[in-house]
């Protein structure tokens, strides 16, 4: 039977998809997430929690809202400083003016600390500094390699978005056929709605950990919680966000309800970390930035891009991230930007952001950082900040990329990121006996950013050659019919993940045989990208 809970206050308490086929993932596919949770601040203890390091996960109480989340894992930090990770953090609440945050302290080979503060902004200790307070909060931690590029993907995540301050959603995508649906619940109410039939049952409220940040680049005070996740439905999943004003009544000890834009993020932990491949790779870019607007680390899965930081003005920051057109024919709307502050100290400061495109090859980020408890003033005071940021694209690209030779290993085939609608740069030959069977294979990869199915369909071979066809993924299985009428063969398949499938082309009769060119097209069961690859099929004697 299923149980919904509510976040607790202060007190303690889909398998998204098997991927077939997954053959050497790509550098930008590969999992940068390494832990997530959700944390009892009042124990402390974990609610629920998972890392993909094969490591152990602790809680030290160092005081009213002062914890540090302990990873032990043998030599899986080596090499990295703790500038490289970036941390994610929302408070889990009905409190209206609670908030929490972190920064990884100190990493060893075998050991990362991740200091984290829980505050009350307006506390009554000192009207310009906030109060200790142990805060329930989720967190997700990810990592920035020591060069190159960050991964994109993760197996973990099953939607996000922008809802405006009306409720109406301004971009949102949910992974693997989630679709997603925002709505005011009341004043700073707001619930984002994740639906697939079926895809939730057995599911508990610590299943889920859900982020947010206010979206903007003003000296607004809002500050963004998560009171509720409504799992009753096994259809549906509904994460419930608070918003307050935390300065609207300027001698007040508690926020007001009020309406804003934000960002959400919604990940969900699975029975066993170790075995899913990224079911999206939604990831575009990462950064730690320090107070004075220097760039502490950097990376972006973006091919050849950079990241970048500046302060243009008291707690006001641009993070630009940069790579040649990666941003041509894209819109801001559809870019997420979750920001924490980064200090291990307590602090009452905020953090929002907003992204922006540029230029074909240029995306900013601006960062506002204020400081919400300053007596006598009812909204922020800009005031500089370190923080950490991610950014995500909410509108994936979805493209199969079919490949094509003579054998089935797939690096020994023709049109790796090859697409077109002829075969050109795709298609190759194949001697086929005037008796029996002949032989070459082709492969459909998810060229795309989400999980995605595809269809494929054969063409060219008129009445002359009939061909068998048979996936190898996974189990040889028979999908002579479904090509030839051009239905689903590849389900389910993660990006940078591949099917193989075998083909067997026969000539009908000897008498008959002649030269032929089958065509065989994929399609996106998402988006109707398509791509195409070609066997010439030519009468052989020997």
């Amino acid at each position: 039977m299923k149980t919904n809970h509510l976040i607790p206050h202060a007190s303690a308490g889909l398998v998204l998809a098997a991927v077939m086929g997954f053959f050497g993932p790509l550098k930008a596919a590969e999992d940068s997430l390494i832990a997530m949770g959700t944390v009892d601040a009042s124990t402390p203890a974990f609610l629920n929690s998972t890392n993909t390091v094969g490591g152990v996960l602790s809680l030290v109480d160092n005081g009213a809202g002062n914890i540090d989340i302990v990873i032990d894992a043998v030599g899986a930090f080596a090499g990295s400083a703790a500038g490289d990770f970036l941390v994610e953090i929302t408070k889990l609440d009905f409190d209206t003016d609670n908030y929490a945050y972190g920064i990884a302290t100190n990493v060893t080979d075998d050991q990362l600390t991740i200091t984290t503060r829980g505050v009350d902004l307006e506390g009554i200790a000192d009207p310009d500094d906030s109060d200790d307070s142990d805060t329930p909060f989720s967190f997700v931690i990810r990592r920035m390699p020591a060069a190159g590029s960050i991964g994109s993907g993760t197996s973990f995540l099953l939607g996000l978005g922008g809802v405006d301050n009306t409720g109406d959603l301004t971009t949102g995508f949910g992974v693997n056929g989630v679709t997603v649906h925002a709505a005011e619940a009341g004043i700073g109410i707001f619930e984002v709605t994740f639906t697939k039939t079926g895809a939730f049952s057995d599911d508990f409220t610590t299943d889920y950990v859900a982020l947010a940040q206010v979206r903007g680049s003003l000296l607004d005070d809002e500050l963004i919680g998560v009171s509720n996740i409504d799992v009753s439905s096994d259809d549906n999943v509904v994460v419930r966000f608070l918003i307050n004003d935390v300065q609207e009544s300027i001698a007040g000890s508690a926020g007001t309800p009020t309406n804003d834009d934000f960002f959400f993020s919604v990940y969900r932990i699975p029975a066993d970390p170790t075995n899913d491949s990224p079911a999206s790779a939604l990831l575009v870019a990462g950064a730690n930035v320090n107070g004075s607007g220097s760039l502490q680390k950097g990376s972006t899965s973006l091919p050849g891009g950079v990241v970048t930081a500046t302060d243009t003005a008291d707690g006001t920051y641009e993070v630009d991230v940069v790579a040649a057109g990666a941003f041509a024919g894209k819109f801001s709307s559809q870019y997420v930007v979750v920001a924490t502050i980064a200090d291990a100290l307590k602090r009452d400061k905020l953090v929002q952001a907003l992204a922006s495109i540029v230029n074909d090859s240029t995306l900013r980020i601006t960062v506002k950082t204020v400081d919400v408890e300053v007596d006598g003033n009812a909204t922020g005071i800009a005031t500089d900040e370190s923080f950490s940021l991610l950014l995500y694209d909410a509108a994936p690209t979805f493209q199969p990329d079919l490949h094509i030779g003579q054998k089935r290993n797939l690096t020994t085939m023709k049109g790796d990121d090859v697409f077109n609608t002829n075969g050109a740069g795709q298609r190759i030959k194949v001697n086929l006996p005037l008796f029996g069977a002949g032989r070459f294979h082709f492969a459909v990869e998810n060229n795309g950013a989400s999980m995605d199915n595809f269809l494929v369909r054969e063409k060219g071979a008129g009445s002359f050659v009939r061909t068998k066809y048979f996936r190898l993924t996974g189990g040889r299985t028979n999908v002579t019919a479904k090509v030839r009428t051009g239905k689903e063969i590849a389900s389910e398949v993660a990006p940078d993940g591949a099917v193989i499938f075998q083909a067997q082309p026969k000539f009908r009769s000897p008498e008959t045989a002649r030269t032929r060119n089958l065509k065989l097209t994929g399609t996106s069961d998402v988006e109707a990208s398509t791509d195409t690859v070609k066997a010439k099929v030519v009468p052989s004697n020997g």
